[in-house]
């Protein structure tokens, strides 16, 4: 199919007014040139026949459904890439563009003016161009590291950061667990067992995943005997609050004491109501 002839079909679909025709031809042809040259990485001159660029018929519905998207605000992720104003080394980005892109290529799929295998072409193709598959671990891997983060609040400074001390009934203050400097790095025997079976990107990163979700049930696992302990040593909860060491950093006990109590204070404020 002549891309003028697709040309043609967006502007009768899209309604464009006789004024404007001329001008959105124009925008159009700049954008195939971007399609071809940036997505499908030819060069325009291996479509052309004569002075005509011609679109294989399996290829003009996507072709022409990308374009229509690319001055649609409906899909501004492919307004921008057509634009060249996205940063494509930016996980998120790719991965939301490539979201973006999946629809209007299988769309063509769907109403049956193309087939599936033409269209699974393109996907692939668009999804090795994104990296997008890499992205999206990325993603996942980022959501990770913070929810770890977040999780394992109570174990932070509590093995080998902040000081834990007890004060008896005269006054006297001793430690409980006195901070320690200590080398938790794993051995390059260990190392080499993990990646042993590692050969692409995507392997790394399944397995890096795995370890940090591993890591947030493993601290989880481990923080409620942690916190059951430092109250039998102590006096209960006065104990657990007069070992809050705020000048080392014991931000643990600050974390548990508004977990557990945090659900009282609201509904206190709700009896209120």
């Amino acid at each position: 199919m002549k891309a003028s002839d697709i040309y043609k079909q967006i502007i009768r679909i899209t309604g464009v007014p006789a004024s404007a025709e001329d001008s959105v031809t124009r925008n159009l042809r700049n954008k195939m040139t971007f399609l071809l040259e940036q997505v499908a990485l030819r060069k325009v001159s291996d479509f052309k026949r004569g002075n005509n660029i011609f679109i294989p018929d399996n290829d003009a519905p996507i072709v022409r459904n990308l374009l229509m998207c690319s001055m649609d605000d409906d899909y501004p992720w492919i307004v921008d890439w057509f634009n060249e104003a996205l940063d494509l080394n930016d996980s998120l980005t790719c991965a939301s563009l490539f979201m973006s892109v999946k629809e209007p290529i299988m769309r063509a799929g769907i109403t049956g003016e193309t087939d599936f295998v033409t269209v699974d072409e393109w996907i692939s193709a668009i999804q090795g161009l994104l990296n997008a598959n890499m992205a999206q671990h990325t993603i996942r891997l980022k959501k990770a590291i913070e929810e770890f983060r977040t999780k394992t609040l109570v174990k932070n400074n509590t093995v080998n950061c902040g000081d834990i001390y007890i004060t008896d009934d005269a006054g006297n203050r001793s430690y409980v667990s006195k901070a320690k400097e200590r080398d938790v790095r794993l051995s390059d025997e260990i190392l080499e067992s993990i990646v042993r079976e590692l050969y692409v990107q995507d392997d790394y990163f399944t397995v890096l995943n795995q370890i940090i979700d591993f890591m947030v049930k493993d601290a989880e696992k481990k923080a409620l005997p942690d916190i059951e302990a430092y109250i039998k040593a102590g006096d209960g909860f006065v104990g657990l609050l007069q070992s809050y060491n705020i000048f080392t950093g014991n931000l643990w006990l600050l974390v548990v004491l508004s977990a557990l109590f945090s659900p009282i204070i609201v509904m206190k404020i709700k009896e209120k109501k």
